[in-house]
């Protein structure tokens, strides 16, 4: 069973609607508020980080990335915290007062699973400061989860146990912050990027390639992607993978994709060379707007244009040609004529495309010359905008 998603549906002090989505071997999770329920997005790392109050209590004890694919049950256990305003505080008091001594691992039943031992470590919590509020199996089927669990406002301890068989065979436990606007996260982290296996270290030949990967957080829609650490695009992703066409410079290329989620920002980067020939004029288009259409196009000395209609003629190429947003688009000119050179963008989505801002680089030789931007609007004349003109010897 590689997905389990666990539904909670709760009526107690705090109404809750959970979904719990669990990928075994991803990364971290994401969460959807709206005003009727909570989402909540768990991703399975295989490692607990373990650098909470309550976490370096109970690791020890702890399974670490046992076998998770036939999970048959689901349990939460609950503490309530709410006489602390947050993690730290709380923290602080529970090292203070010596709590970690109070509830000593090293008395567990060795002969007993590590989620009876847990939930007895702390079922004796009935004051203020720390109250046990209970623990709640989830009936499995089906690869879904259901059940009812209540927390109060304010700080609560959360500790959930994946289970096969009654043997816990993974963990995940989380301070989470209760009011009714909150946003909860159960192992957060910042999103890791992969690109595919054979992208790094390639070889090419043509000036135009194709970087793909994965982005660990599926809710994300888009990443970044910087290209020798000079153009800078978003681009798209889907489901958790991304595929985008990268303009290369001759030589060795550095790629890097970048994402970025409410816990901070993670990247992975690539080198592909390309061995071809080095365009003596290149002008490469990108926009920062998904479903749109811009079209690169350029004018040579003689009149003749490349774009999309025409995308081989008086010595210019158009490498690539993007209808769907982001970008990129690429002319190269090799062997340029004598003479002026006129680089523009064509809003070809009109009215749904203004307020897009396209970005335009202009290469000699391989070497940025200039970059220049253009949000379009009603003003733009046949939604055209010329971004440069270059002179060639």
């Amino acid at each position: 069973m590689r997905n389990l998603r666990i539904f909670f549906v709760s009526i107690g002090l705090l109404s809750l609607f959970a979904l719990f989505w669990m990928s075994c071997g991803n990364g971290p999770l994401s969460v959807e508020k709206t005003d009727a329920s909570l989402r909540i997005v768990l991703r399975d790392t295989g490692t607990q980080l373990s650098n909470r109050c309550l976490s370096n209590l109970i690791a020890p004890k702890a399974p670490v990335a046992n076998n998770q694919a036939n999970i048959d049950e689901v349990r939460i256990m609950v503490l309530s915290l709410a006489q602390w305003q947050n993690e730290s505080e709380f923290c602080t008091a529970w090292e203070s007062m010596n709590e970690t001594a109070r509830l000593d691992t090293a008395n567990w039943d060795a002969t007993q699973d590590f989620w009876p031992n847990a939930v007895t470590l702390f079922q004796g919590y009935t004051g203020d400061k720390y109250r046990f509020a209970g623990e709640f199996d989830l009936e499995v089927g089906g690869g879904t989860a259901t059940g009812t669990i209540s927390a109060s406002p304010g700080l609560n301890y959360f500790l959930i146990a994946l289970r096969e068989g009654g043997v816990t065979q993974s963990w995940r436990d989380k301070f989470f912050d209760v009011v009714d606007d909150s946003t909860l996260c159960f192992g957060c982290d910042a999103p890791e990027v992969l690109f595919d296996t054979g992208i790094d270290g390639s070889v090419v030949t043509t000036t135009v390639d194709t970087i793909s990967g994965t982005v660990s957080d599926d809710t994300l829609t888009r990443a970044n992607l910087i290209v020798n650490g000079i153009l800078r695009q978003p681009i798209a992703v889907n489901n958790g993978t991304f595929s985008n066409p990268v303009v290369l410079s001759v030589g060795i290329n550095t790629i890097v994709v970048e994402a970025s989620n409410a816990d901070g920002t993670r990247s992975d980067a690539v080198t592909i060379e390309f061995q071809g020939e080095r365009a003596d004029l290149r002008a490469t288009l990108i926009w920062d707007t998904d479903s749109t259409d811009m079209d690169l196009e350029m004018e040579n000395p003689s009149g003749e244009v490349c774009n999309f209609l025409n995308p081989e003629t008086g010595g210019m190429k158009l490498d690539v040609d993007d209808a769907d947003g982001f970008g990129p688009e690429n002319i190269s000119v090799n062997q340029p004529a004598s003479g002026e050179y006129s680089v523009r963008v064509v809003n070809f989505s009109a009215s749904a495309g203004f307020g897009t801002t396209a970005t335009v680089y202009i290469f000699r030789n391989e070497t940025l010359l200039e970059i220049r931007n253009h949000t379009f609007s009603a003003a733009d004349v046949n939604n055209t905008w010329e971004a440069s003109r270059v002179t060639l010897p």
